[in-house]
């Protein structure tokens, strides 16, 4: 997917009732997207994704925008990883 300003930040995601493409800029802040799954250099590791205000973030201290987390994880999921959505309201 290419980096332009009016392209949308689409990954393909699985919901605990469907699966498919949705826009990483609909989403409310405190979602919460883990990708699991076999990598280049391990057989089995998750990684976590929290959006924020701005960005995403996650523990190990990433930061990504709409697009370039879309473009990650659909690169991820490609590879056959599986990326599930969970919202967790921030107070």
């Amino acid at each position: 997917m290419a980096s332009c300003k009016g392209m949308p930040a689409i990954a393909f995601i699985e919901f605990a009732d469907m699966q498919g493409e949705i826009d990483l800029r609909t989403l409310p802040m405190g979602t919460l997207i883990i990708t699991i799954g076999p990598t280049d250099t391990v057989s089995y590791e998750d990684r976590q994704y929290m959006k924020c205000q701005h960005t995403w973030v996650s523990p190990d201290g990433g930061q990504w925008d709409d697009r370039s987390l879309a473009e990650d994880i659909d690169g991820q999921t490609r590879a056959g990883r599986r990326a599930i959505v969970h919202y967790a309201p921030i107070c």
